[in-house]
């Protein structure tokens, strides 16, 4: 997974190809060009013709929900005196559109349903003309053991007095504009609608589809491999890029903690034993984000740090670039602190050359010390019965001086040659050493300039379209069967893939079955796959825009009753 602050093209296709080479899936997500058509630009063959969807808000209760949405913008002096408030509205909020079925509501198009932060927004827009007490009054005894099937029936009723009471509370507080709850609540709603009503999203990506093989689910992507890009150029939306970009790491952050207490279950429905190189029967998953420094802020800064600090167990590597390291330090006003933490935290430093000599002392600084030998010569002095200095004479001998200094000598990274590709690689596993190709480190052999070398990468300039039409034409039907495979293994409820992303919050059944035991979604271990229009637009299954050239139309729209019931976030 790449979150790219610089919304780079040429990362797509290189994504794209790399997804095509070796059979994943492949998502990108991407924000508008300000100045742009609107029209979404498909880089790569292998590519969907359409932007990905994605909700980071999809899966979780009120309280995880609220907290990752409020935790995805910095806050300070008298802001935070609401985030308290304003967390136990919106989870109250969640919780009763969850026990009423209000958060799945049909959006206008009629089809798909709307986004978590719609649900909010609905929810806290109406509070004073009474929608959160309306769906306080709407629970029941029957939809709370719907959702919580193991409380009694007085458990239950117990359940709706407390969050009726609750509403109640609130919309007491809501009637006096100057209080604290009215303020957190407004202030909320305003946080929400920047995601629901931002120009800066393709219409309808920020949401959730009826398609899967449109939709970005991370958990799902590490379990299959999955290859996803996020474009978030920073120069352009430079608080909001940060804002999503926080969102994806906290969302990153529940599907570590998901995951991890799925690994056994995992493991006994493939067949594969726990621990191997990487404790995990899913492959080691890297998150790699581009230009940090141009989205850092103490939101951004505090999810990637509790991001690499619990996400090692479950195979997570995250790999991190910045242009200057004085981005990050600039975090706390120059203080560097996060820095720090950052550092602290990492096992592989790279470094090309840098322009910066506080940056330069960073680098020296994390190389660590090495003794090191200083030759001396021994000298002898003379001097008459008067004791007056008369002359000196060598001995001829010399002496070994030792003394700490750090292994990377302050001035090297800024002295890395830029046309030559060098850098430094310092390393703390296993031990901590910036010598890699020559012999021992030792008193006269502190650090090794490298030079990099590129290995299978395209062409300068490269265009994916320029391949011969029928390479073209196959690329797309390998995406598109894939898609295809991946929708319908997604629509079997006693598949793996169902149990743990579909139904994640379910206990799953560890006894095999005779379905597909991988996660490359065959079509053929499948069965009769379903139409290919499914994938043609990943976004809705009743479409009738042909978005592949080859594509037939799409049947009548009556005739997809079937397979809208078949999706599992429908039942």
């Amino acid at each position: 997974m790449t979150i790219d602050y610089k919304g780079d093209d040429a990362v797509v296709k290189e994504k794209a190809r790399l997804a095509q080479q070796e059979g994943r899936s492949f998502l990108h997500f991407s924000l508008l060009p300000p100045n742009g058509s609107g029209e979404y630009p498909q880089l790569h063959p292998y590519a969907p013709p359409v932007p990905a969807r994605y909700d980071g808000l999809a899966r979780g209760n009120g309280k995880s929900k609220a907290e990752m949405f409020l935790k995805s913008v910095p806050r300070d002096g008298d802001a935070a005196a609401y985030l308290r408030s304003a967390q136990e509205v919106s989870e109250l909020a969640w919780n009763i559109a969850a026990l009423t079925g209000f958060d799945r509501t049909v959006g206008q198009d009629g089809k798909t349903r709307i986004s978590s932060l719609e649900v909010l927004t609905k929810m806290l827009s109406t509070a004073t003309d009474g929608e959160l007490e309306r769906q306080a009054q709407a629970l029941s005894v029957g939809t709370v053991l719907k959702y919580y099937p193991h409380l009694s029936e007085r458990d239950a009723e117990v359940r709706i007095d407390s969050l009726r009471g609750r509403v109640q509370a609130v919309s007491a507080e809501l009637k006096k504009s100057g209080s604290i709850v009215a303020k957190a609540v407004s202030s909320t709603r305003e946080l929400a609608s920047t995601y629901v009503n931002s120009s800066a999203f393709y219409p309808g990506t920020f949401g959730t589809g009826r398609a899967p093989a449109g939709q970005i689910d991370l958990i799902r992507a590490i379990l299959r491999g999955e290859i996803v890009v996020f474009s978030l150029p920073a120069q352009i939306y430079p608080d909001f890029a940060a804002m999503m970009g926080t969102m994806i790491l906290l969302d990153l952050q529940n599907a570590v903690a998901t995951l991890r207490g799925r690994q056994a279950a995992v493991a006994a429905f493939l067949g594969v034993p726990l621990g191997g190189a990487d404790s995990t029967p899913w492959p080691p998953f890297v998150v790699q984000i581009e230009e940090l420094g141009s989205a850092a802020n103490q939101a951004s800064a505090e999810a990637l740090i509790n991001l690499i600090n619990k996400s090692a167990d479950v195979g997570i590597r995250v790999v991190v670039s910045t242009q200057s390291l004085s981005d990050i330090r600039t975090i706390d006003d120059g203080k560097g602190v996060w820095l720090q933490r950052l550092l602290g935290l990492i096992a592989n430093l790279f470094v090309l050359q840098i322009g910066s000599r506080d940056d330069d002392e960073e680098v020296s600084d994390f190389s660590g010390s090495v003794t090191k030998q200083y030759a001396t010569n021994e000298t002898s002095v003379s001097n008459n019965r008067f004791r007056l200095f008369t002359g000196a004479s060598e001995s001829k001998k010399v002496r070994g001086a030792e003394q700490q200094e750090n292994r990377i000598p302050v001035g090297t990274a800024q002295a890395l040659d830029r046309d030559q590709r060098e850098m430094l690689f310092v390393t703390k596993d296993p031990k901590l050493q910036s010598v890699h190709t020559t012999a021992p480190e030792g008193p006269n052999n502190w650090y090794e300039v490298l030079e990099m070398v590129t290995v299978l990468e395209a062409a300068h300039g490269y265009n994916p379209f320029d391949a011969d039409p029928e390479v073209i034409q196959q690329m797309r039907d390998a995406a598109r069967e894939l898609g295809a495979g991946l929708n319908a293994e997604l629509a079997k409820p006693d598949s793996l893939l169902y149990q743990i992303v579909d139904n994640s919050d379910a206990k799953v059944d560890v006894t095999p079955k005779a379905v597909p035991t991988s996660f490359t979604a065959d079509v053929s271990a499948i069965g009769e796959p379903p139409p290919e229009d499914l994938y043609a637009d990943p976004y809705d299954a009743g479409a009738t825009v042909d978005v592949y050239e080859d594509v037939p139309p799409a049947p009548d729209p009556a005739g997809w009753d079937a397979l809208i019931a078949s999706d599992p976030r429908d039942r």
